[in-house]
C-alpha cells in the first residue's frame, strides 16, 4: 500500500509539504497512525495524551480480516435491512480471520444492535448478541471507547435503563472526545429523556466530527428539530 498526503493552504493554494509512504498490507493501520502522526506535526496540531497513544497503539491486521471489516461497516452504516444482514456477515467474516481485530467485533455489535433496534432481527436474540460481542470486545480493550459506546447501546434499547446508559456514553466520550458514534447516541438518551438543549448539543458534536455519514444520516435540519419536538412516551 503506498499514501501519498499533500498539504495545501486552502486560501492561497499553495502547496505547503508532501510526504509518501509505503508498507505492506499487513501494516495498513500502523501506516495511517505514520501518517496522521507527520500531519499532526506539520500544522502544529496539539493532541491528547489519549489521541497520541492511539497514533502509537498499532498492530499489524489482517489483509483479508481488514477489507471485509471496511466493507462490512460501510454496508452496516447503510442501515437497510439487506445491507445489514450483508455487513454482519462480513464482519463476522472479518472477527474469523482475526479474532483480536477490536473494531471488528464493534462492528459485530454495532450489526446486531441496529437489527435489533430496526427490527430485522427480533430484538430478544439481536441484543444479547451484541452484548457478547462488545463484551469480546472489551475483553482485547478494556478502554475502548467504541465497545463502551456498542454496550451503552444494550442498555439504551434493550435494558431500557438510561441512567447506566447516559453513563457509560459519558465515559465513552470520556476516553475519546471524538468518536462520533457515542456523541449520537448520548443525544438519544438526552431526547428520550426530555432535555431537548443537551441532546441538540450532542447531535451537533457528532455531526462536526463526522459530518458526511451523520448528516446522511439524520438530514440537515430534521433531526434538530425531532430532538427539540420529541415527548417521552411509555414503551
Amino acid at each position: 500500500m503506498r499514501i501519498t498526503a499533500q498539504l495545501i493552504d486552502a486560501a492561497t493554494d499553495r502547496h505547503l509539504w508532501a510526504k509518501s509512504y509505503e508498507r505492506d498490507l499487513t501494516e495498513v493501520l500502523a501506516l495511517q497512525g505514520e501518517v496522521a502522526r507527520a500531519i499532526v506535526e506539520e500544522i502544529q496540531v496539539s493532541v491528547t495524551p489519549q489521541e497520541e497513544a492511539r497514533l502509537k497503539d498499532v498492530r499489524a491486521v489482517h489483509p483479508e480480516a481488514y477489507e471485509a471489516f471496511l466493507k462490512g461497516r460501510h454496508l452496516v452504516e447503510q442501515r437497510t435491512d439487506d445491507s445489514l444482514r450483508r455487513g454482519l456477515s462480513l464482519l463476522e467474516d472479518a472477527v474469523r480471520l482475526d479474532p483480536t481485530f477490536l473494531l471488528a467485533q464493534v462492528g459485530v455489535a454495532d450489526a446486531y444492535n441496529l437489527m435489533g433496534f430496526y427490527a430485522v432481527r427480533a430484538p430478544r436474540e439481536a441484543f444479547p448478541a451484541a452484548e457478547v460481542a462488545a463484551r469480546r470486545a472489551l475483553e482485547i480493550d478494556p478502554a475502548s471507547a467504541e465497545a463502551l459506546t456498542s454496550l451503552a447501546y444494550v442498555r439504551m434499547y434493550h435494558a431500557w435503563d438510561f441512567p447506566e446508559a447516559e453513563r457509560m456514553f459519558r465515559k465513552a466520550i470520556d476516553l475519546n472526545p471524538k468518536y462520533p458514534t457515542a456523541h449520537l447516541w448520548l443525544a438519544n438518551i438526552f431526547s428520550f429523556s426530555g432535555r431537548p438543549a443537551e441532546a441538540e448539543a450532542e447531535f451537533r458534536s457528532a455531526r462536526i466530527l463526522d459530518p458526511i455519514f451523520v448528516g446522511r444520516l439524520t438530514g440537515t435540519h430534521v433531526w434538530g428539530q425531532f430532538l427539540k419536538d420529541y415527548k417521552p412516551v411509555p414503551w
